[in-house]
């Protein structure tokens, strides 16, 4: 019992010491679309940066809202001993004139998988991506 005790502490503080602090960086700009098909950014709409976690469940790493020109920036941290897995919510109403997408009192949700490539360890230096997010047609593009 003392040595299957012993090996497990072990193996805790050993993940624990050997996970990493991993970072995230994301600019971005929700654009919805008209009934005729032209693209406008949206002010006001819910984006939010989250990472899978497989098991305690999803953790939020940052939340905010558009600015006038429809942009955001999110920023997350997050210590994990293999990659962290982060992704981006938006909740768009995209209001303008007659456009709606209600469809949950919080709009449209959009689910968009972020590369873990794009993440990066500790002190190393900061890159960031950028993305433009159309939640009418809910595609993304990453750059």
């Amino acid at each position: 019992m003392f040595i299957w005790t012993t090996s497990v502490t072990l193996f805790a503080l050993f993940h624990y010491t050997m996970a990493g602090s991993q970072n995230i960086h994301i600019v971005g700009m929700v654009f919805c679309h008209d009934n005729e098909g032209n693209a406008f950014t949206s002010q006001g709409e819910k984006v939010s940066l989250w990472e899978k976690d497989w098991e305690s469940g999803d953790d939020k790493l940052s939340s905010t809202t558009t600015g006038a020109n429809g942009s955001f920036l999110l920023t997350g941290s997050h210590s994990e001993f293999l990659a962290i897995q982060p992704y981006v919510v938006v909740f768009a109403k995209c209001e303008q004139q007659e456009v709606h997408l209600m469809t949950s009192p919080l709009g449209k949700r959009c689910h968009f998988e972020v590369e873990q490539r794009l993440t990066h360890k500790g002190d190393e230096s900061i890159h960031g991506i950028s993305i433009v997010v159309d939640v009418t047609t809910a595609k993304i593009n990453c750059s």
